[in-house]
């Protein structure tokens, strides 16, 4: 059994089916204090579905340590006391700041996964920022782009946290950042050509795709080191530079000069890496 989603007085259950042939129900049980057994507690639900294998607690005290016991009782009334038990402790979630252009429109708590959603916000023209928002919607940290890189947005730009609570961020036809929780760059790697993606990787090297306005003759995906060095390349013209491949382009607008037509020979969004097993 998992207890999960501890937030706001609310405590998230889940257990294994029962393989019983006569089942009859699920107990659920709960107590502020650890017991070897049942005996004298009251089930606070019961579920007579066998495939309902998950409940939800609610109106719990946040900081307070809980312990949650599921056991099967057979169609006669027999309960196995061979208890699934697990404990958790709700905290209260992170508050932020609602902002009314954001809108949250559905939270099922007893469904989503509980945590923090980092993002790109670039709905409001001239001021794209990068935000973190709780499950209500509220807003509990934001950068502003600086005005000398706000026009690098479009078609929109890649976010991620790294493990060293930094954030890592692409800017189409600009270059990759990263940035430190206080809103300072702590590092760059700038490229006219890089598009959508960029990824830390374990090694501490940035890989990203290279796909603005590019030709044949340039790396559609570059690995390069925390000193800008690059170590890595994959050139599509290796393996596509022929039948029936070699004729496909794509032709658009450059969204940063107006009415310049970009021819892309190849159009490259996301590199991706794999662990090769066996």
């Amino acid at each position: 059994m998992v207890a999960w989603n501890a937030y706001d007085g609310n405590i998230n259950l889940i257990w294994n089916r029962s393989s019983a042939a006569d089942f009859g129900r699920y107990n659920v049980y709960v107590s502020t204090a650890e017991v070897v057994d049942i005996a004298g507690l009251t089930p606070v639900q019961q579920i007579e579905a066998i495939a309902t294998t998950s409940y939800q607690l609610t109106g719990l005290e946040d900081g307070t340590k809980y312990y949650f016991f599921v056991t099967a009782v057979d169609d006669s009334g027999n309960e196995d006391t061979r208890m699934a038990n697990v404990s958790g402790t709700p905290t209260a979630m992170a508050a932020g700041i609602a902002d009314p252009e954001i809108r949250l429109e559905v939270y099922l708590s007893d469904k989503a996964w509980a945590g923090t959603t980092l993002l790109a916000d670039t709905h409001t023209r001239g001021r794209p920022r990068i935000i973190e928002v709780n499950m209500r919607g509220e807003i509990i940290w934001e950068y502003v782009l600086p005005d000398d890189l706000k026009r690098y947005t479009s078609p929109g730009f890649d976010v991620e946290w790294l493990p060293n609570d930094n954030i890592l961020f692409v800017l189409p036809a600009k270059g990759v950042y990263e940035i430190n929780p206080g809103g300072s760059i702590v590092w760059s790697y700038l490229d006219s050509k890089i598009s959508h993606d960029a990824d830390r990787l374990p090694n501490g090297n940035t890989i990203f795709a290279f796909g603005d306005e590019d030709t044949a003759s340039d790396a559609q995906v570059k690995e390069v080191s925390p000193e800008g060095r690059v170590v890595w390349s994959w050139y599509a013209s290796a393996h596509f530079n022929k039948a029936p491949y070699e004729d496909i382009y794509r032709q658009r607008v450059d969204p940063h000069q107006r009415g310049h037509q970009a021819i892309e020979w190849k159009h490259h969004n996301q590199p991706e890496e794999f662990q090769l097993l066996g």
